[in-house]
């Protein structure tokens, strides 16, 4: 099925399929009929009751393998039917800015197939490289600085652990779901101007064709599911580039009471991060933050984590306000 989404043939879909777990079938294969056979051979009283059985166990395991390697997926490329691919297309590229080390710039890892692209992912080193967040030029990720919260532009982020702090670093998680569920309720009369659009800045990371912000609401709907987009940052750091239209004061008013609230104990999860660790989050219904944090003076030893931007060929689709910044909905 999962094959199938991603727009290739039954037969291509079949044969991957069972490649994919072609190893184990046939390794579990082998070690039943290790347990087996010998009973095929044993002596004595023994023998007369267990050498049937082991042979017909073996002949039995080893049926089993033929139909598991040429039988089903042969019928399941002849009974399943192609579908359309399916996806939410892949989260952009950020690109290196003039503040941030070599090694901390995103590196794209592309998984390929026969049938094109499967999945693009990012990778980048989490760490303090004295970057100031509240620059116009300022990223999160290397700085030691309190963040806002936010959500990444990609369908999902990951965060491993490799070295915690000496103090601080708290991670924080929200639900904007909820968040949005409670502005409706007790503020009806903001809650509109959420599904409005607002510019963000691209902190100086735009490419040669594109504007230094985007114009993106912070909630909006698609198949009757909602998604978000919030960074009070990159908001404000859209404020001061010259063009940008100025924020009503009732649509300002909206997105303070809408920060403040996702900052709620009550809506927010906090955990430290330990070596070792990984948190997985959906970035369209969830926001995240992190406390400021105290870095110990050996390189070695400093906070250090890695982060993952995953997009999957088979996601939901993305509202039409999104295309400024995924490019594809």
């Amino acid at each position: 099925e999962r094959h199938l989404k991603m727009g290739k043939s039954p037969m291509q879909a079949s044969l991957e399929a069972a490649d994919e777990i072609g190893l184990a079938v046939v390794a579990t294969t082998f070690a039943l009929v290790a347990v087996f056979l010998p009973t095929a051979f044993m002596s004595g009283i023994p023998g007369k009751f267990f050498k049937q059985f082991g042979w017909t166990a073996v002949l039995a395991i080893m049926a089993s393998l033929v139909v598991a390697r040429l039988l089903t997926p042969m019928m399941a490329a002849y009974l399943l039917k192609p579908k359309k691919a399916t996806g939410s297309g892949t989260a952009p590229v950020p690109a290196a800015s003039g503040h941030s080390a070599p090694d901390d710039r995103a590196v794209p890892i592309i998984d390929e197939s026969q049938d094109g692209w499967i999945m693009r992912h990012y990778l980048s080193a989490v760490r303090d490289v004295g970057t100031n967040y509240r620059t116009s030029t300022g990223r999160g990720y290397s700085s030691n600085a309190e963040l806002d919260f936010h959500t990444d532009s990609t369908d999902f982020v990951g965060l491993s652990c490799y070295n915690q702090a000496i103090s601080g670093g708290m991670s924080i998680v929200s639900s904007s779901v909820t968040a949005h569920a409670r502005m409706a309720s007790e503020h009806p009369d903001l809650i509109d101007f959420l599904h409005q659009p607002i510019h963000f800045s691209r902190q100086g990371e735009q490419a040669p064709d594109e504007e230094p912000s985007y114009p993106h609401p912070v909630f909006d709907v698609e198949g009757g599911l909602l998604f978000s987009k919030w960074n009070r940052n990159r908001v404000n750091g859209a404020q001061t580039i010259e063009g940008v239209p100025r924020i009503d004061p009732r649509h300002l008013e909206a997105l303070e009471r809408f920060d403040a609230l996702v900052r709620r104990a009550d809506l927010a999860y906090t955990m430290f991060l330990e070596p070792g660790d990984l948190q997985l989050i959906n970035s369209h219904v969830t926001l995240h933050s992190r406390t400021d944090f105290t870095d110990h003076e050996a390189a070695e030893k400093k906070r250090l984590l890695f982060r993952l931007w995953l997009s999957t060929p088979d996601g939901d689709r993305l509202p039409a306000s999104w295309l400024p910044v995924f490019k594809t909905t």
